[in-house]
């Protein structure tokens, strides 16, 4: 019988709709704002290939931090401990990821964002492996898996006898506060953990900005702005690179939100997934305007989850572009664009080849993975 330890942070992700840049510290405004918990939901879709094996014993803590999630996807989970308090914190990860190891678990599967990976490699799991299950908001570390599904399947693989595949380091990141307030969105290395290596189930770290973007992107940037239509309202996605877009369209625009253009004027500011959706029903002539995240490739699903399934659907698919610098679009190495909207179909339907903006008039086109 092979042992996997299981965490569920179910507090993460609940900022990314309502339009906080994270949850750490942040659960009950988002609860306030309409948030909905979306990282047990995340957890089961993960499972349901650890569900698939016969010889695999769950150890995890009881109730939400993991015991509901097992027990949802057909799984008897064992019970090696307990939350303190509720709602959950940083401590009880901790205890959480100890437990397990001492319950002699050889993989830790958890389902968090970057805070959740941070608050287990606080708790010193002397090169324990660890996969991420994506559930948080920003997901800059290296530790994820690309998909929930691609979790599972990864963990299911890595205990499976004789076809384990190999462990590599895997960065851990949190923001990176000193960039953040230099108007860059940039991920701060915290430490490393060893993790399942698979070159199309797990993501990769984000990348900095290279010094050397910086004419490049103020070009895209203004052929952006030039093109713009009075009459169309324009949604234009988080990131650096439509920061450069809001900063040359002087918007009063944010670096972590999405933010609404209209006319040359700001419509909304940092706008939550409801609001987008009422502005899509008012308006005939709306737009996307959105990046891949550096180093990662993301174009949904990581930092951007205002931009949710239902808002890409009222959207129109023929109504998004996408833009990049030719830089940002060579680190990638001939990766492809990934998407992770939690809606299965959806990113199926956006899988293929996309034309993608580089500035100067010109455009590449670029594929989506499926």
């Amino acid at each position: 019988m092979r042992r996997l330890g299981l965490i569920v942070n179910p507090l993460a992700g609940l900022g990314g709709t309502v339009a906080l840049s994270g949850s750490d510290g942040m659960a009950n405004e988002s609860l306030r704002r309409g948030a909905v918990p979306r990282a047990a939901a995340r957890a089961v879709e993960a499972l349901a290939a650890i569900a698939r094996q016969k010889d695999i014993e769950v150890c995890c803590y009881a109730g939400d931090m993991g015991e509901a999630a097992a027990r949802a996807a057909g799984l008897a989970p064992r019970i090696v401990g307990a939350p303190e308090q509720s709602p959950t914190t940083a401590r009880d990860t901790r205890g959480a990821a100890h437990a397990t190891k001492t319950a002699g678990c050889e993989l830790l599967l958890f389902a968090g964002g970057d805070g959740t990976a941070c608050d287990i490699l606080d708790a010193s799991l002397d090169q324990m492996p660890v996969l991420g299950i994506p559930a948080g908001v920003k997901m800059q570390s290296g530790v994820f898996a690309t998909t929930p599904a691609a979790a599972g399947l990864l963990a299911a693989d890595f205990l499976a006898s004789g076809r384990s595949p190999a462990l590599r380091d895997a960065e851990i990141m949190d923001v990176d506060e000193q960039a953040r307030r230099r108007g860059v969105i940039a991920g701060r290395l915290r430490g490393t953990l060893c993790a399942p290596d698979h070159p199309r189930m797990r993501q990769n770290p984000k990348a900095r900005r290279m010094p050397d973007e910086t004419m490049a992107l103020a070009t895209l940037a203004e052929s952006i702005v030039r093109g713009l239509a009075p009459d169309t309202l324009y949604l234009l996605g988080p990131g650096t690179t439509l920061g450069a877009v809001k900063k040359a369209a002087h918007m009063a625009g944010t670096l972590a939100g999405v933010d609404v253009l209209r006319g040359g004027r700001t419509v909304v500011r940092n706008a939550t997934e409801q609001q987008l959706l009422d502005l899509l029903a008012r308006n005939e002539r709306a737009r996307l305007i959105v990046s891949p995240i550096g180093g990662q490739g993301f174009v949904f699903g990581r930092g951007n989850q205002q931009l949710s399934a239902p808002v890409l659907r009222r959207l129109g698919l023929g109504n998004i572009s996408l833009v990049a610098t030719t830089a940002k679009l060579v680190a990638l190495e001939g990766a492809s664009l990934l998407v992770d909207t939690g809606d299965a179909g959806l990113d199926a339907e956006l899988a293929g080849w996309h034309r993608v903006h580089v500035g100067g008039g010109q455009s590449v086109v670029y594929k989506i993975g499926g």
